[in-house]
């Protein structure tokens, strides 16, 4: 028994330090600089220095793999399956990389970096995806990883068009009831997808391979619940129990905000706050936040508030929202920020 700990002690160290390490360096690369021939080297080196890494990591994947399957049985001979499953993953991570390497001796188009980089992105969500599911031996803790969140203007697209498209039809057409119901069945739909891709491996590649998911869905969701579910379920609960206008409020700061932050963060953050949040993208969704919601309050008249309390709706759904997507850290923030800023929204109209 003191082999299979020794070993899966081993394991745990390698990939806990490689995930930082690859999420670093898929993070720092996002952006290539191909006319630079000194950042070409640099990356293509790194990618090597990674392989050589991920290599190790398989080994002592396949090595803990074999410790189980000697000393345990049946129920926990799924640890050894666990295992052998991240050994094919980090052996694909070590493909992807040293593919990059080779072609980071040319200088490969954009379209072709951006393949490469997608790959890379999605080689190193799956190996995240076993490494959730370990627990440290020792501790008996799970393995803190981070979730890669590369820049997609077509998800920013998205996320503007679903809120100001939602606003306009509950403002145009829709009555409570038929909004119910629409979003009723949306959720009932999202959801019946979410659980038939987790019985199908081909099934869940089938439908990320549809282009709206191919355009708009990060690596991670291929292999947790997607982010466009979250953000149905979130908009139906709160459209249940919140004001309207409250509920509108939370879907404008969501479409607009969030994108602002996430594009300003990656762009221009260096100030680190918590997780991947930056002061920069802090700021420019606060500023966002004030902008869009004391916007709306505006062209409805004023929704009959005083001005102090027009004021304080402005100031506490903003700063609420502000908050809730600078902590989220691990939780969706399609749901914490609709829910959040909605909460603190219908305040004022009760």
């Amino acid at each position: 028994m003191e082999a299979t700990v020794a070993a899966d002690v081993q394991l745990t160290v390698l990939v806990s330090a490689l995930a930082e390490e690859l999420h670093q360096f898929l993070s720092s690369v996002q952006n290539s600089r191909k006319q630079d021939p000194a950042w070409m080297e640099k990356a293509r080196q790194r990618c090597e220095e990674l392989s050589e890494k991920v290599a190790s990591a398989r080994e002592a994947a396949l090595t803990a793999r074999e410790s189980w399957r000697v000393r345990m049985e049946d129920a926990r001979g799924r640890a050894a399956e666990m295992r052998e499953g991240l050994g094919e993953s980090l052996e694909r991570m070590r493909n992807a990389l040293n593919r990059t390497s080779g072609e980071l001796t040319v200088r490969p188009s954009g379209k072709r970096w951006k393949e490469m980089y997608t790959a890379m992105g999605e080689r190193y969500e799956e190996v995240m995806a076993h490494v959730r599911r370990m627990r440290d031996p020792i501790t008996d803790t799970k393995i803190q990883v981070t979730t890669l969140k590369p820049k997609n203007i077509w998800r920013n697209v998205l996320h503007v068009g679903m809120g100001l498209g939602a606003v306009l039809w509950w403002e145009l057409a829709l009555t409570w009831t038929t909004t119910m119901w629409i979003l009723g069945l949306l959720s009932a739909f999202a959801l019946t997808l979410e659980i038939s891709r987790r019985f199908s491996e081909r099934w869940n590649s089938m439908l990320m391979e549809f282009p709206l998911f191919r355009y708009t869905s990060r690596p991670r969701e291929k292999h947790r619940i997607n982010s466009a579910t979250v953000y149905l379920l979130a908009l139906t609960l709160m459209a249940f129990i919140a004001p309207m206008p409250a509920v509108e409020i939370g879907l404008l700061v969501l479409a607009f905000a969030d994108p602002a932050a996430s594009l300003v963060g990656k762009r221009w953050g260096t100030h680190r706050i918590y997780a991947q949040k930056t002061v920069e993208g802090c700021c420019a969704f606060f500023v966002t936040a004030l902008i869009v919601t004391a916007g709306f309050v505006a062209i409805k008249g004023g929704l009959g508030l005083t001005l102090p309390m027009t004021v304080g709706l402005v100031m506490a759904a903003s700063l609420a929202g502000t908050v809730v997507e600078t902590m989220s850290g691990r939780l969706d923030d399609n749901f914490t920020v609709m829910a959040t800023t909605t909460g603190f929204a219908a305040l004022f109209f009760f």
